[in-house]
């Protein structure tokens, strides 16, 4: 777990970011390492985590884990990680449907409902119905790349939201990459479309100025909703920090005050 990051998002294991929904976009650089910390923080905090998994293996997540002093193996066990392959789930629900040609068929978003079901089946085991529950897709790229429409995403999205945030107060985590130097329609509507439906908004960006052993990206944290009783601005909060990513943890300081500037 990054405490600065907790700070920058004004959340801890005894806060968690529950009813909320957040989404991770990155753009010419890798945000997929902070999945491991919403993994570690709402089972530090004594919550449950549903994995859908397109781009990574449950190993890969376990090893991580373990350097955050996470074992999953044990939280398996205790049903309070559950891990989903998103692409068995996917190709199931297409290979499955009544059409001539399913593979090459994705129009319609029934295709992914048995992928909706994996999760709600996942959710509905709680035997606690109050443990916090955090549903982490990582990544819904992967989504595009199967030839779905980003509106169809967007409403599996939407019930996604609907089951994990109004039904059990819990927080759905997606991760998307967004290339600035790809043009890619889909991709660019999808993470236009994230904008307004997260609560928070965590953009990624490699350095413009190029690579650096000291600094390796660009983090901006939005918070697109605003309090009610915050009549300073109606435009959304931002706050933009540097990192730097260690072999156990993620460094986070203000821009321009790197250790190796100062």
């Amino acid at each position: 777990m990054f405490p600065e990051l907790n700070s920058l998002l004004e959340c801890n294991k005894k806060n968690l970011p529950n009813g909320k929904s957040l989404v991770i976009i990155d753009s010419q650089t890798d945000g997929s390492f902070l999945l491991h910390h919403f993994i570690s923080l709402y089972i530090q905090g004594g919550g449950k985590v549903v994995m859908l998994a397109f781009a990574q293996s449950f190993s890969h997540y376990s090893l991580v884990a373990q350097k955050l002093g996470i074992n999953l193996n044990s939280a398996c066990d205790d049903k309070t990680f559950v891990f989903l392959p998103g692409l068995k789930y996917t190709l199931d629900g297409i290979i499955n449907r009544d059409v001539e040609n399913p593979l090459l068929d994705t129009s319609n978003c029934k295709s992914l409902h048995s992928l909706y079901q994996a999760i709600n089946s996942a959710i509905s085991a709680n035997e606690n119905q109050s443990l916090p529950t955090l549903l982490i897709i990582d990544d819904i790229s992967t989504l595009l790349y199967l030839g779905f429409q980003h509106t169809e995403i967007c409403t599996f999205l939407t019930y996604c939201q609907h089951t994990i945030c109004k039904k059990t107060n819990g927080c759905i985590l997606s991760l998307i990459h967004n290339d600035s130097d790809v043009e890619d329609q889909s991709s660019n509507l999808l993470s236009r479309w994230f904008h307004h439906f997260a609560d928070i908004v965590l953009e990624l960006e490699g350095l413009q100025s190029g690579r650096s052993k000291d600094v390796h990206g660009q983090l901006k944290v939005v918070f697109t909703r605003r309090e009610q009783n915050d009549l300073h601005s109606l435009s959304p909060l931002s706050r933009c920090v540097h990192y730097r990513i260690r072999d156990k943890g993620v460094s986070f300081f203000a821009l321009g005050t790197s250790p190796a500037i100062l």
